[in-house]
């Protein structure tokens, strides 16, 4: 079993001199233990937020997560997260996301298909993105990777990766309804020295 906890008192150098409860803290832990083909994990962390983002008060995340790979390759995965961020306005409800993930692979050869779902129940609207694809291992140490994913969100929810304009920015200033669906691709090379 591991642990590994975390704390920094002037995360972003831009805190107050003059009250040090402003300042913004960040908290972590983490717990990872693994026997055989099991990995179990679960990481807590709180960003208390001060001076430079007078909005939140604090973010606060839960993730557990859970992978088995058997004796054939089949390797199964699940996740949970929790998060929540404590808006700073008394008349502006906090936001709540509920994550959860399951997936998939298996190896075939040199070829290892991938598949995953992700479901996140949020006070601000629920989305759903289903991903699948392949890596190629050329090597023990290099491997080609390709990804395809769907991103579905419901009529309240805005979820994304970016939109391509000039901020990045997935929103309605930027033309976008809630509820609108993306895609994904991606292909690259992974080396590890």
């Amino acid at each position: 079993m591991k642990v590994t906890a975390a704390f920094s008192n002037n995360a972003d150098g831009g805190d107050s001199t003059s009250n040090n409860a402003q300042n913004n803290s960040v908290y972590a832990i983490l717990g990872t233990y693994t026997a055989g083909g099991l990995t179990v994990g679960a990481n807590y962390h709180m960003i208390a937020l001060g001076t430079n983002a007078a909005a939140l008060n604090d973010i606060q995340n839960f993730t557990a997560g859970v992978a088995y790979q058997f004796g054939n390759g089949l390797k199964l995965s699940g996740a949970y997260t929790w998060t929540e961020a404590d808006i700073a306005a008394a008349a502006v409800q906090d936001v709540t996301l509920n994550n959860f993930l399951i997936g998939a692979s298996m190896p075939f050869g040199k070829f290892v298909p991938k598949a995953s779902y992700i479901y996140s129940d949020s006070s601000i609207g629920d989305s759903q993105q289903i991903a699948a694809g392949v890596d190629y291992n050329l090597s023990k140490r290099t491997k080609l990777y390709t990804t395809y994913s769907f991103l579905d969100n419901d009529n309240a929810r805005f979820a994304g990766v970016g939109d391509g304009s000039n901020s990045g920015a997935y929103n309605a200033g930027n033309g976008y309804a809630a509820g609108v669906w993306q895609q994904g691709f991606n292909i690259g090379v992974q080396h590890k020295f």
